[in-house]
């Protein structure tokens, strides 16, 4: 697809974002699954730019309010969109783009909303704000523009955490994470996994904490790779593969699983139970029981039962509620532990 066509789309799914309730990962897949003739690589330009934009968007709404003001002479900021203002900051601040080599990209829809400030100015201006005068700052101001966290989320962490480990929290949580998966012990081995990968074309390295988790060394379309429709892995990040290794189920178990959600705990824990005895997985969200369903049958998952939580657990076969071994509660949070990939 032309530069010009992927930031097209690009200003278009930004702007959905940030004017829609729903999480931003749900509204990138929801645009995607919208326009099949989007190929990997230009969804993955898409989706970066994005999230890029998002994970600094105080940052660059100030570096860019300032240029436009150096330039147009403290005569109003022509206000902060269109979004190609932001992706200009954000390409020359946070990726360390080339000025010169931006007017080819992004100067056409440059010249349509900003017809009278020249780009390469604009871009300069840019540039001489970079380094931020935040001096005069309190230390909950400075940190929340540096790294683009809301005001009370820094208050709080500074509270607990002091200025300096704050700051690192921040900046880790600026880092897009890696993509990883769990093999399905309950079909492969993880070797095995990691060679058919690399049949596909994706290399990959073996987690730190995790027996079972994959690194991959790029972001792809899973879905589209044979290995996973055949239920090979499920994406999962690491300290979520943790989690069921600590119940530390056996085969032969009763186990609830009482938040279920999209069922990434509850596949592993039927992989280490061997597809043996009972795993019971509730939850309140009907859709994601569907979804968690759908990933049991691909996994080849047989000792799951699912249960909408609405109170109505006479349904429940074999009396495992009063039977069970142990219960897994992954109780619903602030979901701040998924800043770093889901920025939205």
């Amino acid at each position: 697809m032309k530069t010009a066509s992927l930031l097209g789309h690009t200003f278009e799914l930004f702007d959905l974002v940030e004017h829609d309730r729903l999480p931003a990962d749900r509204v990138v897949d929801r645009f995607f699954r919208a326009r099949h003739y989007l190929g990997s690589k230009d969804r993955r330009f898409i989706a970066e730019a994005v999230y890029g934009m998002l994970r600094h968007k105080l940052l660059i709404e100030e570096l860019f309010r300032l240029a436009i003001r150096e330039v147009n002479q403290g005569n109003g900021s022509q206000g902060l969109q269109p979004t190609i203002g932001l992706y200009l900051t954000y390409l020359l601040t946070i990726e360390g783009k080339d000025p010169a080599a931006l007017s080819d990209s992004v100067g056409a829809y440059w010249k349509i909303y900003y017809p009278r400030l020249p780009l390469t100015q604009v871009a300069q201006a840019i540039l001489r704000h970079r380094d931020l005068d935040l001096g005069g700052k309190s230390a909950v101001d400075r940190v929340s523009l540096r790294y683009s966290f809301p005001k009370w989320m820094v208050e709080e962490w500074l509270g607990r955490l002091g200025e300096s480990e704050t700051e690192a929290l921040c900046a880790a949580s600026n880092i897009p994470p890696p993509l990883i998966v769990r093999v399905n012990t309950l079909k492969t081995s993880v070797d095995e996994c990691q060679e058919r990968l690399r049949q596909e074309g994706i290399e990959s390295t073996r987690t730190k904490l995790s027996p079972f988790g994959l690194v991959l060394s790029k972001r792809v379309n899973l879905p589209s790779l044979q290995s996973f429709k055949e239920g090979w892995f499920e994406v999962q990040e690491e300290a979520s593969q943790l989690i069921p290794l600590l119940v530390n189920p056996q085969p032969g178990e009763i186990i609830i699983d009482a938040c279920a959600g999209g069922g990434g705990k509850v596949l592993e824990l039927a992989a280490l139970m061997k597809n043996l005895g009972k795993i019971i997985a509730l939850d309140v969200d009907q859709a994601r029981l569907r979804n968690l369903q759908k990933r049991v049958g691909r996994a080849g998952v047989g000792n799951v039962e699912v249960y909408l939580s609405d109170k109505s657990f006479d349904r429940i076969t074999g009396g495992g509620l009063e039977k069970a071994d142990a219960v897994l509660i992954d109780a619903p949070c602030s979901g701040l532990g998924t800043l770093r990939r889901n920025p939205g």
